[in-house]
């Protein structure tokens, strides 16, 4: 693992309980879900 990228793992994830980062990975789960059905939907108009 690159520096860069250890900070900007320090930087995302400085400070969360356990609790918190699963929610974290929860939301971008579904945050990546909806983006894919809205750019189906664009691709079908």
């Amino acid at each position: 693992m690159g520096n860069s990228i250890f900070y900007q793992w320090c930087d995302q994830y400085a400070g969360m309980e356990t609790s918190d980062s699963k929610r974290l990975k929860q939301r971008e789960a579904e945050n990546h879900k909806l983006e894919q059905m809205l750019a189906e939907l664009s691709l079908q108009s």
